[in-house]
């Protein structure tokens, strides 16, 4: 059965439920508990668009899905042959965004009913994309590599503009797209963090799987969220996904730094109740680097001065 020719239905009560659950915590055992991870296999049933600015997390958060549902994944331009068979449980997309997408591949998947948001702050999804273009451009493998900072800096200078237009454009027509009973929206930073990340995949995984039974039971999910997070790899790929160098400061002029934070600050305006703590939180993030660029400008204003009277 392909995708085109589903019926598609979802339950609006399952999904309230869903989101009244989201206060309760699924807490990581301390060291993790062993848990078993079964293969992902497919499995006909309606599928879940996945959606996300490219540089959000979503390889990660592709592996997670199928670790904690035991079905197999697949993406827009059915790499391995499964969307159009109806055999996944969730369907990647960074649609409509303009560089990592194609609308005649995604064309069939307009009338899935039912989608995952998945937001990560653009001061960080915007350099993590730079890296992932860095590499193709580069023809280096893919999460392997951090792109070095002068070529973010020159990167960004030229593409800033437009790539915050795209995250914008992800972000609003996936809001506009399906209605909230048809929608969760998650989170890369919550989805990251080990007080909140067991309850995201959590939540996700009862979203995308409509009731029916999950691969690892409850008590697990905290392990199965550790090792995929922790590790980036799964019983499908057996590898990681971590980019090597560690983390690496990506900075921002001033005025794009008020550029983010004034279009965060419209986007909270349209949706307030759906999306105004997540852009609070990022918003908070953008003030605290304008405020140790203006630390970081007061001390090196200082040195130059005191250099000048010696």
């Amino acid at each position: 059965m392909g995708i085109v020719g589903f019926e598609w239905n979802s339950s609006a009560e399952n999904h309230r439920q869903l989101q009244s659950q989201s206060s309760e915590s699924l807490v990581v055992t301390d060291p993790p508990r062993d848990c078993s991870i079964s293969r992902p296999e497919p499995r006909t049933m309606l599928p879940t668009i996945i959606a996300s600015y490219p540089g959000s997390g979503a390889k990660m958060t592709w592996k997670l899905t199928r670790a904690i549902t035991g079905v197999m994944t697949g993406d827009d331009f059915n790499h391995n042959g499964l969307v159009s068979k109806g055999q996944v449980v969730g369907i990647k997309t960074h649609y409509p965004s303009e560089c990592c997408c194609d609308p005649d591949s995604f064309a069939p998947l307009l009338n899935v009913d039912q989608s995952v948001l998945l937001l990560r702050n653009p001061m960080n999804a915007l350099p993590s994309y730079h890296n992932f273009f860095y590499e193709m451009e580069q023809k280096l493998k893919n999460h392997s590599t951090r792109a070095p900072v002068e070529v973010w800096i020159e990167w960004r200078d030229q593409q800033f503009e437009e790539h915050l237009a795209t995250w914008l454009h992800v972000v609003k027509f996936w809001m506009e797209h399906h209605t909230y009973e048809h929608r969760l929206i998650i989170t890369y930073e919550n989805m990251i963090h080990d007080e909140t990340g067991p309850t995201e995949l959590f939540r996700l995984a009862k979203f995308v799987m409509r009731g029916d039974e999950l691969a690892s039971p409850e008590e697990d999910v905290p392990c199965v969220w550790d090792y995929i997070v922790n590790s980036r790899a799964d019983e499908a790929t057996r590898k990681g996904s971590k980019r090597s160098g560690g983390p690496m400061e990506r900075p921002y002029s001033t005025d794009q730094l008020n550029r983010m934070i004034d279009e965060l600050k419209a986007l909270k305006n349209l949706y307030p109740a759906q999306l105004g703590q997540i852009l609070e939180g990022y918003m908070r993030t953008l003030y605290r680097s304008q405020e140790s660029m203006s630390t970081t400008f007061e001390t090196v204003s200082e040195s130059s001065i005191a250099t000048t009277v010696e």
